[in-house]
């Protein structure tokens, strides 16, 4: 019954993931240009850090780390694969990738003059 519902709950959270693309997340962005810092940093909250260059152009970088099981199929029937074992959805083993996001505000004179992202999940829904 666990195992059902723990299934369940992959499939749904990989259909959500399909709907979250890169190309949103950039749209969503695309919104802060020409809006005052103030208001970014009260809607995403403190930043990572942040850079301020000798021009006085401030760097305000957000970034989220995390991961997702892989399953991956295993033709021993859930043998250990690379020391990772067997894996929870029966035999299958599972490995671990890394997932992160960096999203650079260059601010200008407390206003959003651009963003840059790098990372393998800067997704929205």
């Amino acid at each position: 019954m666990i195992v059902g519902f723990l299934r369940a709950v992959a499939l749904i959270a990989l259909a959500l993931a399909a709907c979250a693309t890169e190309e949103k997340y950039k749209v969503a962005l695309d919104r802060w240009l020409d809006q005052p810092e103030s208001a970014l940093v009260s809607a995403w909250g403190p930043p990572t850090s942040i850079d301020t260059s000798r021009t006085g152009e401030r760097t305000l970088s957000y970034r989220t780390a995390g991961g997702a099981p892989i399953a991956r199929n295993d033709a021993t029937n859930g043998a250990s694969i690379g020391g990772l074992g067997t894996g929870p959805f029966g035999g299958t083993a599972t490995s671990y990738t890394p997932m992160n996001c960096r999203t650079d505000f260059t601010i200008v004179r407390g206003t959003v003059l651009s963003w840059r992202i790098s990372g393998n999940q800067c997704n929205a829904l």
